[in-house]
C-alpha cells in the first residue's frame, strides 16, 4: 500500500493549508490515502467536511520543540519516526501543506529514489 503524508504543526493556518491541499488531492484521486501528522489541538480548528485524511498521527512535542521553542526543522527531521506507524504503507510521499495538487499526485510514486 501507498499513501501521502502531510505534516501539520505550529498553528491553525497550516491546518487550513492542509485542508486545501487534501481537497485538491482528493479531487484528482478520491481513493488515495492521506496520513496527517499533527498536534492534537489543531484537529478542532477546521470543520468536519474538510477532514479528508484517512489516518491521523499525533507527533510528540519533543519532536517539534527544542529548548522550549517551536522548531519546524526539528519536526521535519523527526518525521521519519511517524511515516509508517498507523498506515501499514510500504511507500509514502511527503508533501508540504502550502501546496495544491493540479493533477493526480499518485503519479509521484512512479518516480524512483528520494527527493
Amino acid at each position: 500500500m501507498k499513501g501521502i503524508t502531510l505534516l501539520v504543526i505550529g498553528n491553525k493556518n497550516y491546518m487550513y493549508y492542509a485542508a486545501n491541499l487534501m481537497c485538491s488531492i482528493k479531487y484528482y484521486n478520491p481513493m488515495i490515502k492521506i496520513n496527517m501528522i499533527t498536534e492534537k489541538h489543531l484537529i478542532d480548528t477546521i470543520p468536519n467536511h474538510f477532514r479528508l485524511w484517512d489516518f491521523v498521527t499525533f507527533m510528540d512535542e519533543s519532536d517539534y520543540y527544542h529548548d522550549g521553542k517551536f522548531s519546524p526543522g526539528l519536526a521535519k527531521t523527526s518525521i521519519y519516526k511517524y511515516l509508517f506507524d498507523h498506515t501499514e504503507w510500504e511507500e509514502t510521499v511527503y508533501l508540504d501543506v502550502d501546496a495544491i495538487a493540479i493533477r493526480d499526485v499518485y503519479l509521484l510514486f512512479d518516480c524512483s529514489g528520494y527527493y
